[in-house]
């Protein structure tokens, strides 16, 4: 192991980062589950103006988040030994930081659908738009995060 504190605290922020997004995320839906529900006369801005502010605020939040989670993993991937990195990223797109990442990554693509259904009311091509959003970060995280193994790898031997 090269810095086994470095590891150790990438790996708290990994499984920290999707316990503070999932609470953000919570807050969200029911801030905006409040303002559709019992919209109070005594705000004096639109009720569509504080929705699209709440769901653009957290679309913002989960998507630096995401982006957050993915450096985390990139900084302990780099941080890792060899044989630590080859625990760490087997099986790839099953492993438990993938999992994370997705949670985290699917969070953001449920408030741009939400986001979304502000302007659009077709509901399937903004389902559309947020599985591909959703599937195009995943996907993107775990090559980039495979493609910094195998070049630490190159470069540790």
């Amino acid at each position: 192991m090269k810095d086994p504190e470095q590891f150790r605290h990438f790996d708290r922020l990994i499984w920290q980062v999707p316990s503070w997004t999932t609470g953000v995320f919570v807050g969200i839906l029911a801030g905006a589950n409040g303002i559709l529900n019992n919209y109070s006369t005594a705000w004096r801005i639109d009720r569509n103006v504080l929705l699209f502010l709440i769901l653009l605020s957290g679309c913002i939040f989960l998507f630096s988040s995401s982006y957050a989670l993915y450096r985390f993993r990139f900084g302990q991937t780099v941080s890792a030994s060899s044989a630590e990195r080859e625990k760490m990223c087997r099986p790839k797109f099953f492993g438990a930081q993938t999992f994370l990442q997705f949670s985290v990554t699917y969070q953001f693509a449920v408030l741009v659908v939400l986001f979304l259904s502000i302007f659009c009311r077709s509901f399937v091509l903004i389902s559309v738009i947020g599985v591909l959003v959703m599937v195009g970060m995943t996907i993107y995280y775990e090559f980039n995060i495979a493609k910094i193994k195998k070049e630490a790898d190159r470069i540790s031997t």
